[in-house]
């Protein structure tokens, strides 16, 4: 099951009405059902196609030696849409051990000469944990930055988020104040120093670590519904 949305929709008469797509939708081929007071519903698989727009830059993301949480702050194309396309375009065996989708746990790896295991899909602003064999490896991707405000929901959320220059952990924490969904933590692995650093709430007011939010960088934002 794909995303599910809701459209605002005007009735113009009894075989006619007019709806809008809501912004943000992630590109791709939409069915529309539509169901009558009486019950009846109809359905068109494919009805619509969202597409991306926006200007192709090149993003640099460095990795490190061991663990790294990879952020897809882009939209995806075909060299880097699944782990086996990312592991045959941008990597060599010598260079890269695994790739792991948090929420299936489906790993991905070198067998050989080719990428082995079970392949999933890449999505735009999700985070996958990436083991490197180098002390570092620079990735240089061309891709349509993904600029669409993160939608988040209560649990724990691995995000790759494209910020603004000089965008912190603390402005996120105060931007989403007023969200019904509310940001209990923002975590982020140091990749160059090897380990966790958190920003969270203290009595409404952000603490802990405040650090730079960085295109390509993965973090894991927990988050709970405000209380009403």
């Amino acid at each position: 099951m794909g995303e599910e949305v809701y459209l605002t929709y005007s009735k113009c008469s009894d075989t006619f009405i007019k709806a809008e797509v809501p912004r943000g939708l992630s590109p791709g081929y939409y069915s529309l059902q539509v169901i009558n007071p009486d019950g009846q519903i109809g359905l068109l698989e494919n009805a619509f196609e969202v597409t991306v727009s926006g200007t192709v830059q090149e993003i640099g993301i460095s990795l490190f030696r061991g663990f790294n949480l990879l952020g897809i702050c882009f939209y995806p194309d075909q060299t880097c849409s699944s782990a086996y396309s990312l592991f045959r375009n941008y990597f060599l065996p010598e260079e890269v051990d695994h790739i792991t989708d948090p929420i299936t746990k489906s790993i991905v790896y070198w067998e050989g000469a080719e990428p082995a295991g079970t392949d999933f899909e890449l999505q735009s602003r999700k985070a996958y944990p990436v083991f490197i064999k180098n002390e570092k490896k620079d990735l240089y991707l061309t891709a349509i930055p993904n600029t669409v405000s993160l939608e988040l929901s209560e649990g724990r959320n691995f995000v790759g988020p494209f910020p603004v220059e000089n965008y912190t952990a603390f402005m996120m924490l105060i931007e989403e104040s007023d969200s019904d969904i509310k940001i209990v933590s923002i975590t982020r692995y140091n990749r160059e120093k090897g380990k966790w650093e958190e920003a969270y709430r203290h009595n409404q007011f952000p603490a802990g670590a405040d650090f730079n939010m960085e295109p390509g960088e993965g973090y894991i934002i927990d988050c709970r519904k405000t209380e009403i």
